[in-house]
């Protein structure tokens, strides 16, 4: 659990560099930053309950 909270926390930063950095989509810091934060969190809920699955 511990580790998928640290993933996420650096996958934010990573995330909003990336969506900025690609031209057609042209968002600004503070959009790249929300569709980041949401992202991040959609991927490590699903890594969570993937994990709490393979342990049943």
């Amino acid at each position: 659990m511990t580790s998928i909270a640290v993933w996420t926390i650096w996958l934010i930063p990573y995330m909003c560099r990336m969506l900025m950095g690609i031209p057609i989509i042209n968002l600004s810091a503070n959009a790249a930053f929300g569709v980041a934060l949401i992202g991040a969190d959609m991927i490590s809920l699903a890594l969570y309950l993937r994990g709490d699955a393979r342990r049943l």
